[in-house]
This record gives C-alpha cells, structure tokens and sequence, in this order.
C-alpha cells in the first residue's frame, strides 16, 4: 500500500476529494488502496447505494480537472438552444469542474459533477451533482437531472428534494436560482471546454466552425448605431450565395432532418447583404441549407443596407429590430489551427489501435444494474424476472436452456426452468419473489411468505412425479427435478440468519436463495476473469 505524497493533498479539489475516497476504502489516511480492495469496497457500496456508488466511481476514475471563476458563467440565451446542442453533441466523457470565487451565498469553492447518459427513446439526460470538500461523501449539496430531448422533452427539469424529485421546465426553470445556476455551468461546457470532453476518436476533422464574415459584423454595427437601414424583402433563392461552401458541404445532413423534420418553415428569415451579383447569407447556414433542399422559388430575407430594388420584393423597411436571431451552428468549435489540439486527437486515435474491451466489462454492468433494480423496493417481480430471463449468467456459468413461464397441468405455472443437459442432467423450476421482501421474523424463523413461496415449488415436483405424460413434449421427462425459490436480501442479513438458511438449504430439493446470491455470483465470475 503506497503512502501519498505531501504535495498531492494540496491539488485541486478533485485530488482532495480522492483522497477521502480512498480513506473510505483503506480505513487509512493518506494511504493509495489495492486493486482488491477498491473492487471489494465498491461491491459493497453498490448492493447498498447505486447511484453514491456510481458518483465514488466517477471521483475515483476521473484524472482531470477544470478551474471555473464564478464570474466567467454566463445564463444561456435561448434555453432550447442550450439543450439542442447537448443533444446534438452529447458529452462522450464524464466532466469535472470546480467552481471558484463564489458570492456569499455559495460555498467558496464547490466541485460539479457532470454525466451524459443516452435515454431509451431519444435525446439524452445529463446529471449534475455539485460536490462539497467538507460534507463529502455524506452529504450531496445538489442532484440534478437535465434532459435534452427535441422529442421528448419533459422532464426538462428535475431537482431532487429529500427523497423526491420536483420538476422545471423552460418556462418556470428561472424561479429556482440553483437551476439558474445549472443552465450557467452547462452553457460555458458548451462554448469554452466542448472540444476538451469531445471523444476525438469520433471527431471528423471538417467538423469547423463556418469563416467569419466580417463584413456582416461591420454591417450589424452600423444597423444597432441606426447608420444602416434594413429590408424585409422575398428574395429568388437562387440570387443567394452562401458565404463559406466548404462550411455548407461539411454540415451533417441528420442535424437538418431532426431540425426541421424534412420542412424549412417560412417564416424564418435569412440575413443577407448584397455583393457585386447576389445577395450573401452567412448568419444561419442550417436554414439556408433547409430552404436549398426543398427548391423553394423565393424566401424571406432580411438584407443590410442598399440592394438593386428590381430583385426583390419589398415587404417593409426598418431598422435593428427586423433582424432575425441568429441560429446556433450546432457544430464543436474545435481549433485544429492549434498544433497541441491536433497532436491530442493524433494520440487518441491511435489508442484504438491498442484498445481491448475487457471481458469483465459486461458483468461489471450486470452487477450494477441488478443492484439497482434490486435496491428499489418498488421494483415490481416482473422486471426482476426479465432481468433474469435476459442475463442468465447471473444464475449460474454451466450451459443450460431458459424457459419463462412454463404451464403444466391446469393450475400451475413456473416463472422460470432451468433445463442442464450432459453430465450435469436435471431441471431445475424457479419461483421469483420481492427482492424487497424479509425472509426471517425477530425469532430467526421463515417467514410466512417465504414458507408458501417454497411450498408453492413442492408442490410442482410432486405434479411434474405424478403426471409424467403432461410434461412438456420438448423437455427431457427422465431429468432430476430441483426447485429454487428467489426472494429477499442478504445483505443485511445476521450470520447467524445466514447460518440458519445455509442449514435449511442443506440436502433440499427446494433451496431458497437471495438476490444477494446472484450478486455473488456475478462479483466471483468477475474475479476469476481478471486474476
């Protein structure tokens, strides 16, 4: 067990906050753990507490961080826009920022927490979590849920209060200033660190910001000191000329389909200003490319200062207040002038050709996720049994065949069977109870529900003996016959509540296991692949 270093205690936040990470899993100060001993502390920690563990799990893995002056946050403009964005270009990895200069109504200095997680239907939710130094691990100062789905875009907001979640959405969101403060974190990821988190394996390298067109700049300088008129007019599309092609040829066509869904809609003006032969549009290259697709005869434009009259149809004059918003280009804004950030996407490259997914990986999740379902004591019977149904594994490592909801005789129907063949011939029925469910009463006794789970099994063994013509055609009639009942938690079981159901187990036909059980399962198959 390596000893830390004086100078690594006075890092960043994120370095402290490892260094209570690992006191929690060495019970020692100042000390690296093992590898045994962090697989063996976040085991523990995830039958217990999924989502804490998780968060452990980011602070432990997480090797960099960013300073964030407060001052430097800025509120996002358009919310929705803020949110298309991180839909369109979801973060790849987990982000860590620590948050400095604070008012007095905020912590000094607090670290946020930053993870991107896709969603079953589409578009993704980000989870926030702002992070004490003092009250680490214990005490979470914020859990936030943000979901960036054009779709399905409700919830937009969740905040969680005690044990209960409340919900914003973009018209209410600003009632709640720490969510103000949440927009503010996630808007600067997106304009100042987005190329710093963007998995550079996946970066196409004409993924560009479009040219600057300084010219429009100096135009809308004039038209905001009311030194340039401005003209509402239907201009021919084909008079109008995009400032950068490149930028046109390189804009992925999907972000146009889920932008407008195959329609450009009319009423969106584009700026222009007219050149030598035609009108320039550089301000909203999404909308123009829509309109191109669509081989509309004329659109609305907003043009800047003097045009040949005979082009155009003039709708109205005015000034500043006729120019449409501008668009967000929902691209990274990544510099490859830079040398560095080149030489950065050069090495992750190449990793992949020395990247092996390792074959724990899978299990690792499988462990988490049954913890998840399992702690939850409103997870209903069904989405334990499909779990099951779908990760066999978790039962046991030998082959054998799955069936769900077996039907024999007219009043008995298993929730899973288990049927082994070659040397280990037999078939074993499965009756799935609550995970949340105890199974001994304050005198180490089986509780009721347990006993009729259990008599519930006999009584199919006996049925499956007795009516040998009616057992399914497909299954192996001359098979031994066992009986499994899942149900309940170990976890927090006495030993000698343990040691009581090891010797009920012994030499039954029926045996009554947890789901603390399959947990051990999956942690010891885990252990045996990687030692």
């Amino acid at each position: 067990m390596a000893k830390i270093s004086e100078q690594s205690k006075k890092n960043t936040l994120l370095a402290r906050l490892k260094l209570k990470l690992f006191e929690m899993i060495t019970s020692k100060k100042n000390y690296l753990p093992e590898k045994h001993e962090v697989e063996s502390f976040f085991f523990k920690k995830m039958r217990s507490n999924t989502y804490l563990s998780k968060i452990l799990m980011f602070i432990f893995a997480l090797d960099s961080t960013k300073e964030v002056i407060y001052s430097d946050l800025e509120e996002p403009f358009i919310i929705e826009d803020l949110l298309r964005m991180l839909e369109d270009f979801p973060l790849e990895k987990t982000v860590f920022l620590e948050i400095l200069k604070c008012p007095k109504n905020l912590p000094i200095n607090f670290g946020v927490l930053i993870n991107c997680e896709k969603l079953a239907d589409s578009g993704y939710v980000y989870e926030i979590i702002l992070l004490s130094e003092k009250e680490f691990p214990n005490f979470l100062p914020g859990i936030f849920e943000i979901r960036a789905s054009t779709n399905h875009p409700h919830p937009m907001f969740n905040v969680l209060r005690s044990s209960e979640w409340e919900v914003y959405d973009s018209k209410n969101y600003q009632s709640l200033p720490i969510l103000i403060l949440i927009t503010k974190i996630l808007n600067y990821i997106t304009k100042h660190l987005y190329y710093q988190f963007l998995d550079l394996k996946k970066l196409k390298l004409d993924f560009v910001a479009p040219l600057l067109d300084k010219k429009l700049i100096a135009l809308l300088e004039l038209a905001d000191k009311e030194k340039l008129s401005c003209s509402l007019v239907e201009v021919p599309f084909s008079l109008i000329r995009p400032y950068d092609i490149d930028f046109c040829l390189s804009y992925p066509l999907e972000l146009l389909k889920k932008k407008f869904n195959g329609e450009p809609t009319l009423s969106n003006s584009l700026l222009v200003y007219w050149d030598k032969n035609a009108f320039i549009m550089s301000d909203d290259y999404p909308q123009y490319l829509s309109y191109r697709s669509s081989n509309i005869q004329t659109v609305p434009c907003v043009v800047l200062g003097n045009y040949p009259v005979i082009v155009g149809k003039l709708i109205r004059t005015g000034g500043y207040e006729l120019i449409p918003p501008a668009d967000v280009i929902y691209l990274p804004k990544v510099d490859l002038s830079d040398p560095k950030v080149k030489e950065r996407i050069l090495d992750e490259r190449l990793k992949i050709i020395h990247t092996k997914e390792k074959k724990s990986s899978k299990l690792y999740n499988l462990f988490y996720f049954l913890s998840k379902l399992i702690q939850n004591p409103s997870t209903p019977e069904r989405d334990l049994h499909q779990f099951i149904l779908n990760n066999p594994i978790c039962l046991d490592t030998k082959h054998f065949k799955i069936l769900s909801e077996v039907r024999f005789g007219k009043d008995y129907r298993a929730d899973l069977l288990l049927e082994y063949k070659l040397s280990d011939k037999r078939i074993v029925l499965v009756e799935l109870e609550k995970a949340s469910l105890p199974l001994f009463n304050k005198s180490r006794r089986l509780r009721s529900h347990v006993n009729h789970a259990t008599q519930q099994v006999e009584d199919w063994l006996r049925w499956w003996r007795e009516h040998p013509d009616q057992i399914p055609q497909s299954l192996d009639h001359s098979a031994p016959l066992q009986g499994l009942v899942i149900i309940g938690r170990s976890f927090n079981m006495s030993d000698d509540e343990k040691r009581t159901l090891a010797h009920l187990n012994h030499n039954r036909l029926v045996k009554v296991i947890t789901y603390d059980d399959l947990l051990d399962r999956i942690e010891a198959l885990i252990q045996n692949l990687e030692n």
